[in-house]
């Protein structure tokens, strides 16, 4: 199984959007734990999403593990990011894995590093071309993306677009 890096806010988009447990029987996701805190912040304000992903840590079926501390303060130095999105980062490059990210920050600095991203779009777009989703799941997929993320209408309508006309790049 594929091992992937993800940040707290695409991993809760991910989860709204009903796309963490196709993406989940295809990859073994593993964060930082102060990304699990962030997500933990999330019961206290009676979040399902932060119930679901904490149940899927409970399982091991989220890894949770450490960046080096070097790394972690070497990407500090040279980027402002938070800190969810720094160690999120920081794990990505010492174990040389791609990451979910959407923050801009957070994808600026994965391109400083070469660290390679994925947005929760990209992800949908990705789960629906290997019809891991249906067409009617990925368009309810895309309505709850844009309902709960920050992407620019055209990043959307890229996708919809592609769901809508059922090709395959």
């Amino acid at each position: 199984m594929k091992l992937v890096i993800s940040d707290a806010s695409t991993l809760i988009l991910l989860t709204k959007s009903e796309l963490i447990l196709p993406l989940l029987s295809k990859f073994k996701i593993i964060i930082p734990n102060e990304v699990y805190l962030e997500i933990l912040k999330g019961k206290e304000k009676g979040k399902q999403d932060a119930y679901q992903i904490d149940y899927l840590v409970k399982q091991n079926k989220i890894l949770i593990k450490q960046p080096k501390e070097e790394t972690v303060s070497l990407i500090n130095n040279l980027c402002v990011l938070d800190i969810g999105e720094l160690y999120a980062i920081a794990l990505a490059k010492d174990l040389n894995l791609s990451i979910l990210i959407d923050d801009k920050k957070g994808i600026n600095t994965c391109n400083l590093f070469n660290i390679y991203f994925l947005t929760a779009l990209q992800i949908l777009k990705l789960l629906y071309k290997h019809k891991f989703v249906s067409k009617a799941k990925a368009l309810n997929s895309l309505y709850n993306l844009k309902k709960n993320g920050r992407y620019k209408e055209n990043e959307v309508k890229i996708i919809y677009d592609f769901l809508k006309g059922g090709y395959y790049e």
